[in-house]
């Protein structure tokens, strides 16, 4: 689990790397903010959702029992979980949009070394 301070597709390919695992993200779950949908600029909401970081966001993942189990609870009261993607084998991470898989480019906050 981690926070999504330096944007969703940097912040998830670390903790992939970090695991030795891949992901294929859905997206049309992933949720995207009024903010993200209504700037101006060249970046589609998408694009803002995947890449702009400091939302207020955890990214995390759990085995799909206990992803089905927690989506299920009452017990989250108003916080909302979306489940937005699986993790692969693989050590890629691919975007999918309809019927095809692109692979996910990093892109947001990057920290000087």
């Amino acid at each position: 689990m981690l926070d999504l301070s330096d944007g969703l597709s940097s912040d998830l390919l670390h903790l992939l790397s970090e695991s030795q695992v891949g992901a294929i993200l859905d997206a049309d779950s992933i949720p995207i903010s009024k903010a993200a949908r209504s700037m101006p600029g060249e970046k589609t909401p998408l694009e803002r959702a995947l890449h702009d970081g400091e939302d207020f966001e955890l990214l995390f993942a759990l085995s799909p029992e206990d992803g089905a189990r927690l989506l299920e609870s009452s017990r989250l009261g108003s916080t909302p979980v979306t489940r937005i993607g699986s993790i692969t084998n693989g050590i890629s991470a691919l975007l999918r949009t309809g019927n095809e898989q692109i692979p996910l480019t990093r892109a947001g906050w990057e920290h000087p070394l």
